[in-house]
């Protein structure tokens, strides 16, 4: 059986994850769900009458959603395409990552679905500090757990950048990476990652505040951590961005160790004090929602986000969604933990 016949026999999809919230990252999503319909369809007759796509948005029709639970319709409908796919492939191009789609790929993770990632930018992420100073494509928990990724660094011209070659540049790569992706999978045992499944009788809590990737997120992961150890708690931290005190271990390494970090535990707390959350945080998230752990977002901001329809929303949809607590302060947090232990 081919990976394609898979999907077609066991009624499944491939989960289309890209930031939606503009006209042109909605025409890059457009491009993938195309893409894959195109080089799917290409492949045979038998083929051609069977829809492999699910893009959020386009395909829920969630403009004709309508009431004060829009978000949380959104969610569940979003999260029901995903618990029935065959494979995710996810966009992530420009400097902030898109919190809900790394959520996405974390979640599909967790359910052992196949992960494809790609980006069209020219930005990736280095590390000069560290001793073998290295440059990844994505962010190290996203390159853990990705089946293939892909970053390409081919940009058009100035001259092309505002005629139809960047356009079907666009096109071309995006054609380019889904006939590799579906390659990939097709190598996986029974079209599955390995499984990834937390321990019963977990007791310890990851914390998880922007990776600690920042003097400041350093300093919060070791507040709480100190907190929760003082009532009897078994907390442990990110580490993976701390690779100047581990010479002996890379960026790699450390994000497999907060991985095993995160499936040892039975509550995760991260914190969505930023615009997005870190890339890998939300991996890391979307991985602890799908196996079921706890999980808690500190989220200190007094403001919300408003969209279409009278939608509000604190953070990203399904970041805020799925989470299990959202507390407000560190206060509330210390207070309302006790209850989800």
């Amino acid at each position: 059986m081919t990976f394609l016949d898979y999907l077609v026999d066991n009624n499944k999809i491939i989960y289309c994850a890209n930031s939606l919230f503009s006209p042109l990252s909605r025409i890059g999503g457009y491009n993938i769900a195309s893409a894959i319909e195109d080089c799917i369809k290409s492949k045979g007759m038998k083929y051609r009458n069977y829809k492999f796509t699910f893009l959020p948005f386009k395909d829920t029709q969630q403009s004709d959603i309508k009431g004060e639970n829009k978000a949380h319709k959104i969610y569940e409908l979003d999260i029901q395409k995903l618990q029935n796919s065959g494979a995710i492939i996810g966009r992530l191009d420009g400097i902030a990552k898109d919190s809900g789609v790394c959520m996405e790929l974390g979640y599909a993770y967790a359910l052992g679905i196949p992960i494809g990632i790609f980006s069209t930018d020219f930005i990736w992420e280095g590390f000069p500090s560290h001793t073998n100073k290295e440059d990844l494509d994505f962010d190290s928990i996203l390159m853990c757990i990705a089946t293939y990724s892909k970053h390409f660094t081919q940009t058009p011209t100035s001259s092309e950048y505002y005629s139809g070659q960047n356009q079907m540049l666009e096109i071309r790569m995006v054609s380019e990476f889904t006939e590799s992706c579906l390659n990939e999978f097709e190598k996986l045992q029974n079209f599955k990652n390995a499984p990834v499944l937390s321990q019963s009788g977990n007791t310890g809590v990851y914390i998880d505040i922007q990776g600690g990737k920042f003097e400041w997120s350093m300093q919060e992961q070791n507040t709480i951590s100190q907190k929760l150890t003082s009532v009897g708690l078994e907390p442990t931290c990110a580490t993976r961005y701390q690779i100047h005190s581990t010479k002996d271990k890379d960026i790699i390494a450390q994000s497999k160790n907060d991985l095993q970090n995160l499936l040892q535990s039975k509550l995760a707390v991260f914190s969505a004090d930023n615009i997005e959350m870190d890339a890998g945080s939300a991996a890391l998230f979307g991985i602890s929602v799908g196996l079921k752990i706890k999980t808690v977002l500190l989220y200190t901001s007094p403001t919300v986000l408003k969209g279409a329809g009278g939608q509000e929303m604190k953070l990203n949809l399904m970041i805020e969604q799925a989470a299990d607590l959202v507390c407000s302060s560190k206060d509330e947090l210390y207070d309302k933990l006790k209850t989800l232990i």
